[in-house]
Formats: structure tokens, sequence, C-alpha cells
């Protein structure tokens, strides 16, 4: 045998109303059973306290308290639309639980997530993942903090993931257009590990520099030898 908290209510099925002498000699009835009282014009609850073998018998034996009681108060019998047993002990445990949500603000989501304010609200506003916020307020956003644990857990996950690595276009059998930089690559290693560009300007104008003198010194000599030509035949005329 254990005891139980069982809670009966009952709703409005016409138009009649509760009246507030009633409902106060309602709440003296189950005064014994460490009860509490709750009514309005069209409901009123009632929960009790009863020792049982189960819930189920709990819940049998208060309702059945519940509407002798009412009855005898002169509550209107209205249908009865709940019926709840709980061992005590477990109603105690559920009423020491906090009713509202387990709520963070920004600045305590960023330190679950070990970001800063402003890495939090660029995942806030373009990760897809990203919990939306249980409330926004004037002064605040505020985000279940169930929600922002599962998220950092798959964003941990995302991270470490490794990514894939690029990979090299599959010949296509065709030869390919050698851009600058590739016939250079390709061209033999003097032609490669040559002088430095303002070396070569300067090497150049040299090489010019030779050809001209070399091209003058070619036409020189051609004209030399026509004259030495020319002298040799006149040198044989004049002996003839």
């Amino acid at each position: 045998m254990a005891f139980f908290s069982v809670l009966v209510e009952a709703r409005s099925a016409d138009d009649r109303e509760i009246g507030r002498a009633a409902l106060r000699a309602f709440a003296a009835a189950v005064e014994p059973y460490h009860a509490s009282v709750s009514g309005t014009d069209r409901s009123w609850s009632a929960r009790i306290s009863v020792e049982a073998a189960g819930a189920a018998d709990g819940a049998a034996l208060g309702v059945a308290l519940v509407i002798l009681l009412a009855k005898q108060a002169e509550l209107p019998e209205w249908p009865i639309v709940r019926a709840e047993a709980v061992r005590e002990d477990v109603f105690v445990e559920d009423l020491a639980q906090p009713e509202l949500p387990d709520l963070v603000s920004a600045p305590e989501a960023a330190q679950l997530l070990d970001v800063s304010a402003q890495r939090l609200a660029e995942l806030a506003a373009g990760h897809r993942d990203f919990p939306a916020p249980a409330y926004e307020l004037a002064a605040a956003t505020l985000w279940l903090r169930p929600a922002i644990v599962t998220f950092r857990e798959r964003w941990e996950r995302e991270r470490s993931a490794p990514r894939p690595q690029p990979r090299d276009p599959e010949p296509t059998g065709e030869p390919e257009e050698a851009w600058p930089d590739q016939a250079l690559s390709q061209a033999p290693i003097e032609h490669i590990t040559g002088p430095t560009t303002g070396t070569r300007r300067r090497l150049s104008a040299r090489a010019a520099s030779r050809t001209s003198r070399l091209v003058s010194s070619i036409s020189m000599a051609s004209c030399a030898g026509n004259i030495s030509r020319s002298t040799s035949s006149s040198l044989r005329s004049n002996r003839a």
C-alpha cells in the first residue's frame, strides 16, 4: 500500500454556474484528505491524498470520494474530464523540478559553443542547423539550452570531419594547348635557368651592339675585297 495524490476535475456540460457557498463547502469537506480545491464559474477540481495498492486503485478511489464530497457540498454534478493518480513521492519530485524551460542568453550560448559574441551572431544568422530562439525579447534573445548543446555536438562533428581533397582532372586523350607558363615549364633547362629580366635586357643590348659591329666589319671587309680585286685588275692591265 502507498499514498497517491489524486487530481479530479469536472467541467460544465450546461449553463449552470458554481455558487461560491457550494465551493467553500466543498473545500471544507475535502480538507481531511490533505486536499486543495480550485474552481471557476464553469469548472471545479480537487486534489486529495488516498491510500491504495496501485495508481489505478488510487485513481478509482479518489474519483469516487471526490464525487461523493462534491454532491454533499451541492456542487453541480458535472462530468469528470480528468482523473490522475501519482504516487506521492513521485509527485514531490515533480514539484521540485523547475516549471520554466532551461534557457540561455546570447553570452551563455557563446560560452557553451566556445565562440565570441560576433561568431555566435554569424552562426545564428547563417548556419542552417542553428536552433531558432525560444524567446526574442527587446533586451535579449533566449535559446533552449538543450537545443544549443545539441547544435554544439553536431557542429563539432561537422568541423572535425575530414574535408574531401580536390581530384586531378582525368586525361581526355587530346593534347592540350600549352599556356605560356606551361610552355616555359616544358622548355629546355638552359632557356629556363637564364639571367634575370634586367640582365637579359643588358645582354640583349650587348648582343645587338656586337651584331652591329660584326655587320660593319663584314661590310668593310667586303668593300676592301672589292677594292683589292679592282686594284689587281688595273695592275694587270698596265703590265699588259
